[in-house]
Parts: structure tokens; C-alpha cells; sequence
């Protein structure tokens, strides 16, 4: 990935991909680009891929509760990192599974949720947020970290706050499994509303003991709540800007116990010394960033998915130090209340933006899929494919639209090299397709029977609730580098096993014939 400040990289980008999609050099019109309607502050519509991929059904998780919504709501999706080839599947509501491929069922790894107190499971953003197991659980019994894992999850408030997020350490035994009791809190936060909570914890898989990042533990807090005019809410969210507290910011922490602290903080985390910091806090002006991860190839970087308000999703590069901007910023707009009695209103960039102290992302879409009017949306954090199965796929990162909207839950891939880290978007035409940042693009999927079909249908089949209009998808990426979408509403899993090769026709195989034919005849001659 390059990262860059000039606005030129922007505009060649655009040029290639506006002949690329067949626009016209007369196509757009540039006097269009600095007047935002509202809640369409993108016109440009995102492009199809040229193929399909196929979606290979892996296993089913047990169910966890009863009814329509009886299905294992799959949160994470990880190697085991112990030498296997499992992998390891969460449930929000609390238990863990393992599974090879080629499994008939997941096997029980633990029940965390029935061995956490006041552990709280009650709505979609609540329960086990995530796991990540220490990069040295199952390598150097010497060495700090090992038999260690780590949760995010949801319990129940000690306090006037709604609820707390927490941070916890588990200890494993001789084979792997974790020790009942063995729980240590590590950090904790202060939740006011019920949405918008911890997101993921994770370890850079790209390090080895001895390098600068290893054994430190990233993790996510959104902002600690959705602007909702029902709550009497007037402002957005201001928690993205404040920096006395967890909310809005990815935070970089050593998990392990120091003594008398329950963990410690890297000496070049970038706020460490500064007044007005949480010295935890590693990149924060962020709203809802469940998912992150990191390119397993290329050059290794973090890639941060953040959900938005009402305007822009976005993907932002892990940044040291950065403030994305909320809410003062959401993707490449402002939302700093030019439009009166409207907080969630985007507008255009002010003229002087590229002094500012803000990172912008190097992908955004908005959520007016087709000009048509506004749609629920919300990004799903992927990963970037570095598998063999679909060559295709390789060198992009693959993630996903979802919402309570019956249209537009797509999956979506761009290619990790065109993503470029800029500051100035003085003209930015968000009527064409630069104004995504990048060239994302839909990806078609395939059933079984290597039909075309959508997510949402195939959650449809799945559930046997033609009612659902929402997916819910997450993403997970094994030691190979292979990628597996799931969806909160089935409990299944299924990878991505590349384009299907159709059968030779007749025709074809007799053409092959002739052909194999002539070639010979003129070897000889």
C-alpha cells in the first residue's frame, strides 16, 4: 500500500478507473462535485466485478437459542495458531468452537459466557465480542504470554453506566484447553448507552518474539453510542474526539500482568506523556470499528473498518497516533453542523481541510447505493486474500455492506495496492467513481450449484425466514490465508473456493479436436 499526500494520485487514480468503467473524458460534470444534497453525498454507484465466486458451505454451528433468532450469532472466525489446521469460531452469546475443514461439527472449546459474571448478552452489539490467543500461547513455554488468550465482552453494570466493556485474560492447560477460573480482568470501560461497545482485541500475526509490536494487544471501542433524535440526542456523539476516556479509539496496550498493574503501556504508544491522553489510546476519532485486521502480506498493514452515522462507511489504514475524525469528520465530509437543525447532515470539506489534523480513509462509500434514497448500511470488516483457492481474489481486501435494508448486502474487494493515504480532496467528484477513494468493486456470488445469488437470500434459505432483511456478515481468514464469510442470522460458515470452470460443450470439445488436429498436421509438414 503507498501512502501519499498529493491530490494528483487521487485524480490519476480516477482517470484509470473513469476510462476503465467506460466513462467518457465528457462524462462527469466537475460543477457537480461541491454540492452535497442531502443524504446522497456520493452519486456514483460501485462497480461488478468481471467474475463470479463460489461459495463452499464449511459447517454449522449448533444453535444457541430458540425461535427465529435461535442460530449461533458468529462474531470471529481465527486460526488456532497451535501448529493445526483449526480453526476457532466465537458465538455472541458466549461459546467457542473449533473446527477443521471437512469437519461434520464444530467441537465445544469453551463456554465463556456461562463463566462470566453478570455477562451480558441482550441485543446485537452486547455478549463476546471477540478472542485473540497470545502469539506465544503455544510456542515458548519460557517465554511471557504463553498458554495466555484474551476475550471482549459485555457485562453487566456496577454502576449508573448501562453496562461495561471488558478485557479479559484466560490461562490454558497442558492440551490447549482453557482453565475454568482462570480469568483475569485486565481493563474495563464505562459503557453509556448499549451500542456502540468494545469491538475486536487482536495481535499483529506478523510478528516474531523480538520485533518492536509483538505481544501487544490492539482493541477497539466504538463511541459508546448512535445519535437517535428518540433519545433527545441534538449533537452527535462527541466520545470520537475525547481522549480522557476509551470510547472512539483503538487502543494498544501488553495485556500481561506488571506487578501490581493489570497491564502495561508501550513506551512509543504515541500519547504516552501527553496531557488531556489515556496513554493506552494508540488512534482514536473512530464510531464504530468492530472489525480490524491486518494484511497478512504486501507490506503488513492494519486496515480499521468503521461504521458511520448516517452518510459514509469507511476503511481507514491503522495509523499510529491518528484522529479519523469523528464526528467532526465522516469519510471526506464535514459534520461540523453548516447544515442548521440537522447534526447528521454531511457537507463538503472546508476550503482549508488539508491543514487539518484529521486521516482520512483510503476507501469510502456512501449509503445511497442507487440515487434512489437513503439505505441502511453498515460495513463489515474483512480481510486481504492471500489464499490459493481464488486467484482472483489475491491482493484484496474483501468486506461487506450489510444493514436492516432487503437490497445492497453485498460483498465488496479492492486491491490493497490502490489504496493511498491523502489529505486533499479539494474537488473531489463524488459523482464519479473516484470519490470511493479506491476501485472497490462487487463481487458475484455462487450457490452450491454454481447459481448466481445474493447474501440475503441465501441467509433466506439458510434460516428458512424469508422474513429477514438482514445478514449480518463477518468475515474470518485461516493459516493459509483463505477467507470465510459467515452471517449472524444462520449460523453458518462458508469460503470462497475461486470461479467454477463450466463444462466443455460438444462444439468445444469437437473445435479442441480439429484444432489439436492442425497443429499437428503443421509440426510434421
Amino acid at each position: 500500500m503507498q501512502h501519499h499526500s498529493s491530490k494528483n494520485l487521487r485524480k490519476q487514480l480516477g482517470s484509470v478507473l473513469l476510462i476503465a468503467l467506460g466513462f467518457g473524458a465528457g462524462g462527469l460534470n466537475p460543477a457537480t462535485a461541491q454540492t452535497l444534497p442531502a443524504a446522497n453525498p456520493i452519486s456514483a454507484t460501485i462497480p461488478g466485478t468481471s467474475f463470479n465466486l463460489k461459495l463452499e458451505k464449511v459447517i454449522q454451528l449448533p444453535d444457541s437459542s430458540t425461535g427465529n433468532n435461535r442460530f449461533a450469532r458468529i462474531e470471529q472466525i481465527s486460526p488456532a495458531i497451535d501448529g493445526s489446521d483449526r480453526m476457532v469460531v466465537a458465538d455472541q452469546r458466549g461459546r467457542v468452537y473449533t473446527f477443521t475443514p471437512g469437519d461434520a461439527a464444530p467441537t465445544l472449546f469453551f463456554d465463556f459466557g456461562s463463566n462470566i459474571p453478570g455477562f451480558r448478552n441482550g441485543n446485537q452489539q452486547s455478549g463476546l465480542r471477540g478472542f485473540a490467543f497470545h502469539p506465544n500461547a503455544f510456542a515458548n513455554p519460557n517465554a511471557p504470554g504463553y498458554r495466555k488468550m484474551y476475550t471482549a465482552h459485555e457485562i453487566d453494570p456496577n454502576g449508573a453506566e448501562d453496562h461495561l466493556s471488558v478485557v479479559s485474560e484466560w490461562s490454558l492447560d497442558a492440551g490447549g484447553a482453557v482453565i475454568p477460573g482462570s480469568r483475569r480482568d485486565v481493563l474495563s470501560q464505562s459503557q453509556p448507552r448499549g451500542d456502540h461497545n468494545i469491538g475486536k482485541v487482536g495481535f499483529n500475526p506478523n510478528l516474531s518474539p523480538g520485533d518492536a509490536d509483538y505481544g501487544n494487544l490492539y482493541v477497539s471501542f466504538g463511541d459508546g453510542g448512535n445519535y437517535r433524535t428518540d433519545r433527545g440526542d441534538t449533537t452527535l456523539n462527541p466520545n470520537g474526539q475525547d481522549t480522557t476516556n476509551f470510547l472512539g479509539s483503538m487502543l494498544r496496550i501488553n495485556p500481561l500482568q506488571n506487578g501490581g498493574n493489570a497491564y502495561s503501556v508501550p513506551a512509543d504508544n504515541p500519547f504516552v506523556g501527553q496531557g488531556g491522553f489515556r496513554p493506552e489510546i494508540w488512534a482514536y476519532g473512530l464510531r464504530n470499528p468492530h472489525q480490524f485486521s491486518w494484511d497478512t502480506g504486501g507490506d503488513g498493514q492494519m486496515l480499521i473498518a468503521d461504521i458511520g452515522q448516517s452518510n459514509i462507511e469507511e476503511v481507514n489504514l491503522g495509523v499510529a497516533g491518528a484522529n479519523y475524525g469523528w464526528s467532526v469528520r465522516e469519510g471526506t465530509f464535514d459534520m461540523t453542523g453548516k447544515q442548521p437543525g440537522n447534526p447528521i447532515q454531511a457537507d463538503v470539506l472546508p476550503a482549508n481541510h488539508t491543514g487539518d489534523p484529521y486521516t482520512y480513509p483510503v476507501v469510502q462509500y456512501d449509503h445511497d447505493f442507487d440515487n434512489a434514497g437513503q439505505d441502511n448500511a453498515a460495513i463489515a470488516g474483512g480481510f486481504v486474500y492471500r489464499g490459493s483457492l481464488v486467484s482472483e481474489l489475491r491482493g484484496k481486501y474483501v468486506f461487506a455492506n450489510f444493514g436492516s435494508s432487503t437490497q445492497f448486502q453485498d460483498v465488496y474487494a479492492v486491491d490493497v495496492d490502490a489504496l493511498q493515504q491523502e489529505d486533499d480532496f479539494t474537488g473531489l467528484d463524488r459523482a464519479s467513481v473516484e470519490a470511493f477513494l479506491a476501485p472497490i468493486e462487487i463481487v458475484g456470488l455462487l450457490n452450491d450449484s454454481d447459481q448466481p445469488i445474493q447474501m440475503l437470500d441465501l441467509v433466506r434459505q439458510e434460516s428458512g425466514n424469508n422474513g429477514q432483511n438482514r445478514v449480518d456478515m463477518r468475515f474470518g481468514i485461516d493459516q493459509n490465508g483463505e477467507v470465510y464469510i459467515s452471517s449472524k442470522k444462520t449460523g453458518s460458515i462458508w469460503r470462497f473456493v475461486g470461479t467454477p470452470v463450466p463444462e466443455p460443450t460438444a462444439a468445444a470439445i469437437l473445435s479442441a479436436g480439429l484444432l489439436a488436429i492442425g497443429l499437428g498436421r503443421r509440426s510434421r509438414g
